[in-house]
């Protein structure tokens, strides 16, 4: 593999990029619906099936401030473990001022294809 020297090649390898990636989404696709029919597929070194994912964990709201309470207790600070997701804070609809009294916006910085 030879580095990228100039900016026509690395658009060409963006492109490639772009089409390969477009061709595995279009191939696990077809391999997802073979394997809907017909179960795992064993390659040899590995499996193409379904497989358990990470856990997650619903908990009642209403629960969570006797959850909090356990935590402190076994001595840990439940602000530290929970966190409020994206679509939590959305939800409470408070300005970007106001969220800044209590915390520090941090948006990451991903290396990926963006349409224009």
């Amino acid at each position: 593999m030879t580095t990228i020297k100039t900016p026509e090649e690395a658009v060409k390898v963006a492109q490639e990029l772009e089409r390969v990636k477009a061709v595995v989404d279009e191939l696990k696709k077809q391999l997802k619906s073979y394997v809907d029919v017909h179960g795992p597929l064993d390659v040899g070194e590995g499996l193409w099936g379904y497989h358990p994912g990470t856990p997650t964990w619903s908990f009642d709201p209403k629960k969570l401030k006797e959850m909090t309470f356990h935590m402190a207790m076994d001595g840990h600070n439940p602000w530290e473990l929970l966190k409020l997701t994206s679509p939590s804070i959305k939800k409470l609809n408070w300005s970007e001022d106001v969220l800044a009294q209590f915390g520090e916006k941090k948006i990451p910085n991903n290396f990926r294809y963006q349409k224009k």
